[in-house]
């Protein structure tokens, strides 16, 4: 008699559950499930033994209708449920795991796509936090963490902690089961977590952090899985980026890892960042990393890098009386920078304030090198006057390795003007998108809405859903937070389309916007900019029956009267 036949029955449905538990929770069914057809493929061949010919016949019958990612799945939970349920160990048949293997020979699994440095900051830079606002907070946690959908989904407000200077974010439920933490670092990447977590319900109970958030306000509904993983998408849909719907829900994670590497992070840090238990996982993102198969390259063909035998240091002599030497200090980054403070007078005799011209590099091609430096003499020999040592503006012009040949410059803490033909990065990108928007949504309604005269709802909609009715409003009220070139280069590339739409955009910005902004308490601050900022129109009276529209020759009059004004006069 078998032993197991003596034990009462409520200890043999204890033992059985036990044994289930041994199978992950979370896809306990799907194991389930692929056992289940197993063993009514064998009921229908009348089998009843479970060999190696016999797995080798069921997975070969598997291998014409599955590729091969699935045939592996397959054959890991059968065995799995193999060895649990039937003390049947297939890891041991030599033939079948071979014939697996065989399956998998020349397929390239599909692999979402990743996002740079430079796109991530792009789109929290420029994307209006009126809509995309929680989406920001989930790239960058999911990037800073190397975050999975779930991991993101399953994240409660009790797990964030305020660290010194940051964020420490805490993963309790991971694929692992084992807890891990990362932090979020840098002032403009909090200030987006404070407007979210300021914007959520009060007394609202629910723990989950990730809660709905449409049109500027957060509501009493937590996001699902579907809204966590879809964010990349929405990113590159924003950016305009080929083949948007690549970049699925595990984006986040890659990119996190490949710019880790990029960096040059090893595999212990990157397995201990993202949680890999796998040396093959982490390695195959060092692997694909540009920067590792660069270091290849480089140690195959003992190339030098530029720039790191010696400092490279360009002296700019100038014999006129008006104009100063000064100095240019090329160095690696991770050095301290060379420095110099002037201010620039122009040819047409305007002065631009410079301060520090810093200059640092990554690793950078001789070509790279020469075009920041004749950008940096530009800069600096342009009739050079008045050294100003104090002043605190600073310009970094930063070399990044992710695009050899690409000058990116960063303005930070600038006080003053650039030259009116340097833009900034956000600038060039508000500029384009802008140009975009006003050929592709303007431009065909041009001629129709000069018969009707009037605007069109579809481009009044889509001037607030891109932020260009708020572009100088601030992120605390929905808008954009931009600065004053960006109002004139909207205004700019929209008048090349149509003049009237401009004039539009240019008097919700600079007139009605500006006074409340400028002159308007709190409260009214607080009631009306998020409005101008989002869907409502502001508008001006200007023109009298005597005076036309000559702001000179205008009559009426405000006159204080206690605490308000007294207006007197009429408008037409």
């Amino acid at each position: 008699m078998n032993p197991e036949e003596e034990l009462p029955p409520d200890v043999l449905e204890e033992a059985q559950n036990v044994v289930l538990n041994l199978l992950p929770t979370k896809s306990r069914e799907v194991y389930e499930c692929a056992y289940t057809r197993f063993i009514k493929w064998c009921e229908g061949k009348k089998i009843q033994t479970y060999s190696e010919n016999v797995l080798l016949v069921y997975f070969s019958e598997l291998a014409t209708k599955m590729k091969s990612s699935t045939l592996w799945s397959q054959y890991s939970m059968v065995k799995a449920t193999l060895n649990i349920k039937n003390g049947i160990e297939i890891g041991k048949y030599s033939k079948l795991k071979a014939f697996i293997k065989k399956q998998g020979e020349g397929y390239v699994p599909k692999k979402s796509r990743v996002l740079t440095n430079e796109q991530i900051e792009v789109f929290l830079d420029t994307a209006p936090d009126f809509k995309f606002l929680m989406m920001k907070i989930v790239v960058i946690f999911g990037v800073s963490g190397a975050c999975r959908c779930h991991e993101l989904l399953q994240i409660k407000t009790e797990d964030i902690e305020n660290i010194k200077a940051g964020l420490l974010v805490k993963i309790p439920d991971t694929k692992t089961k084992k807890p891990r933490s990362f932090t979020v670092m840098g002032e403009k990447y909090l200030k987006f977590y404070e407007k979210y977590v300021a914007l959520r319900p009060k007394m609202f109970n629910e723990g989950r952090f990730f809660i709905k958030y449409v049109d500027g306000m957060c509501h009493r509904q937590v996001v699902g899985i579907h809204k966590i993983s879809g964010v990349p998408q929405e990113v590159a849909k924003y950016l305009k980026l080929e083949n948007f719907k690549e970049y699925s829900g595990h984006c986040l994670r890659r990119t996190s890892a490949t710019l880790f590497v990029d960096s040059g992070g090893d595999i212990t840090s990157l397995k201990r960042h993202g949680g890999w238990k796998s040396d093959s996982v982490a390695e195959g993102y060092i692997e694909e990393s540009l920067k590792h198969k660069k270091d290849v390259a480089k140690k195959i063909f003992r190339l030098e890098e530029p720039g790191t035998s010696s400092e490279t240091t360009s002296k700019i002599h100038e014999d006129a009386t008006n104009r100063n030497v000064s100095e240019v200090n090329l160095e690696e980054s991770g050095t301290s920078s060379g420095t110099t403070n002037r201010m620039i007078t122009r040819e047409d005799g305007i002065s631009r304030n410079v301060g520090a011209v810093n200059l640092n590099f990554d690793t950078v091609t001789n070509q790279t090198a020469g075009a920041v430096e004749v950008l940096a003499q530009n800069i600096i020999t342009d009739r050079m006057k008045n050294d100003n040592s104090d002043e605190k503006s600073l310009i970094q012009i930063n070399r990044s390795c992710s695009y050899l040949g690409t000058l990116h410059h960063n303005i930070e803490n600038f006080e003053g003007h650039l030259p009116l033909t340097l833009l900034r990065d956000d600038e060039n990108v508000m500029k384009q998108t802008v140009a975009r928007l006003a050929r592709e949504q303007i431009s065909p309604y041009v001629r129709d809405m000069e018969k009707e005269g009037k605007y069109k709802q579809s481009i009044i909609d889509a001037l607030f859903s891109n932020g260009l009715m708020g572009i100088q409003i601030g992120t605390e009220y929905g808008g954009t937070a931009c600065n004053f070139i960006t109002t004139i280069l909207t205004i700019e590339e929209i008048s090349k389309v149509d003049p009237a739409v401009a004039v539009f955009v240019e008097i919700q910005n600079t007139l009605i916007n500006n006074v409340i902004k400028k002159l308007g308490t709190n409260e009214q601050k607080k009631t009306y900019l998020p409005q101008l900022a989002s869907n409502m129109i502001g508008s001006f009276a200007l023109t009298e029956s005597a005076a036309g529209s000559d702001a000179f020759s205008l009559k009426t009059t405000a006159t204080p009267d206690g605490s308000d004004f007294l207006l007197n006069g009429s408008k037409m």
